[in-house]
């Protein structure tokens, strides 16, 4: 997928992008100005989230089976965040 085109994708998955709002002055199509403290929900993100949650647990509990899921997820995104930050200090060091 092209950059453009991610983006494009982007654009069309934000949650409420063709909401309108009654206002004193008549009905008027939603801008929402502050992406920076908070964003929009994206649905392709929003709907991976709903996924993940489906099965999730406290991952302090692992004598059941989404506690289970829940923990090797966890180890899963350790593992990924140390591989990803040893590659970026590799990087910045050769740099």
């Amino acid at each position: 997928m092209e950059t453009e085109e991610f983006w494009d994708f982007v654009r069309e998955s934000i949650v409420g992008k063709d909401i309108e709002i009654t206002t004193p002055f008549g009905s008027r199509h939603l801008i929402y100005a502050d992406y920076t403290a908070s964003g929009r929900g994206i649905d392709f993100i929003e709907n991976y989230h709903k996924y993940i949650l489906e099965l999730y647990a406290n991952t302090h509990t692992e004598d059941d089976t989404t506690g289970s899921i829940t923990t090797a997820r966890l180890h899963i995104a350790e593992k990924t965040i140390k591989r990803l930050n040893l590659i970026k200090n590799n990087q910045e060091a050769s740099g």
